[in-house]
């Protein structure tokens, strides 16, 4: 009977032991488990026009990784082209964030709303987009010297054009140039001014030339955007991270070392910045935000004639003042 009682107990006491493993084993584990929980997110980062004099990709890892020191949310940011960003969002493959300029056709059902007001990525009385830098465009040309003509430097998916006709630059166009070559252009002809950007001034930085800057106020198109796709906590994540550069950027001076401009920032007066000029510049019109490739090639050729197209063009365009 006492050996009966003995097994008894013994198989009595290793039931409750397993038990109490089952039970309060995954409470711990559970705790444990909130406390050291992180979000990965997925951001793609397009250049989609010229930048300052460094990288917005590098300054954007740089960020997600200070970021991750400091919260819970690790970022892998991924370089990408219009046309293999594209590719994916053919695929049902789509970041958390998305970092993107004009001539990107977005998988637009994918993009959430923010909670931000004032911004140039507004639809309607929503904001799905917005700006993280930017650049502007400038006209550049030799003090005391008399200008007979304007380069204008173009890019692929940008339009100077606009900036030129919607800025009423009176003197005549000489010859509109790619981006890599305009400035040689400008070189070698000391009677012609310059319609460039912000990457323009840093190029002739410390070339010897002393120069009449003047920001064209009548149309930018030179923003870089952020949008989110992520949905659940992963979109309160993303956000988190939005807001944090944001305001990092409004207090810091971290594009100016890309050569880039924060959005709405004020120029310190004391400021050594090749860009101050541009800042506080106030602009008369942008692009409507979100349009495809294709539209915004269309507009790009209608800019090219502009005095016949000039209604047609105003009409897809955001007027700011």
């Amino acid at each position: 009977m006492k050996k009966l009682l003995f097994i008894f107990l013994s198989i009595f006491l290793s039931v409750t032991s397993v038990l109490s493993l089952i039970i309060i084993k995954p409470a711990s584990f559970t705790r444990a488990q909130t406390d050291d929980y992180k979000s990965y997110l997925q951001l793609w980062h397009i250049d989609g026009f010229e930048g300052g004099v460094g990288s917005r990709a590098s300054l954007l890892k740089k960020l997600a990784e200070e970021y991750a020191k400091k919260s819970n949310v690790v970022i892998t940011v991924t370089l990408h082209t219009a046309y293999s960003a594209e590719q994916n969002f053919k695929k049902g493959i789509f970041p958390d964030i998305f970092s993107y300029s004009n001539g990107v056709n977005l998988p637009y059902s994918r993009l959430n709303a923010l909670p931000f007001k004032e911004q140039i990525g507004s639809y309607g009385e929503r904001c799905y987009a917005v700006v993280w830098c930017m650049g502007g465009y400038v006209y550049v040309a030799r003090k005391g010297q008399k200008i007979s003509g304007v380069i204008i430097s173009d890019q692929q998916n940008t339009l100077p054009m606009l900036a030129y006709e919607l800025s009423n630059v009176k003197i005549p166009i000489k010859t509109v140039e790619k981006s890599t070559n305009a400035l040689s252009c400008f070189y070698a002809d000391e009677k012609l001014a310059l319609i460039g950007t912000q990457r323009d001034l840093h190029r002739l930085s410390g070339k010897g030339y002393d120069l009449e800057v003047v920001p064209l106020c009548g149309f930018n198109d030179l923003y870089q955007y952020l949008s989110v796709l992520a949905d659940g906590n992963n979109y309160y994540s993303a956000l988190s991270f939005i807001k944090w550069i944001l305001q990092k950027e409004q207090s810091e001076n971290e594009l100016e070392k890309i050569g880039m401009l924060a959005y709405g920032k004020q120029s310190e007066k004391n400021s050594s910045s090749l860009l101050k000029i541009i800042y506080n510049t106030q602009y008369d019109y942008v692009l409507q935000p979100f349009l495809s490739y294709e539209k915004l090639q269309n507009i790009k050729s209608l800019s090219n004639n502009y005095s016949e197209n000039a209604q047609s063009i105003k009409s897809v365009l955001k007027q700011l003042k």
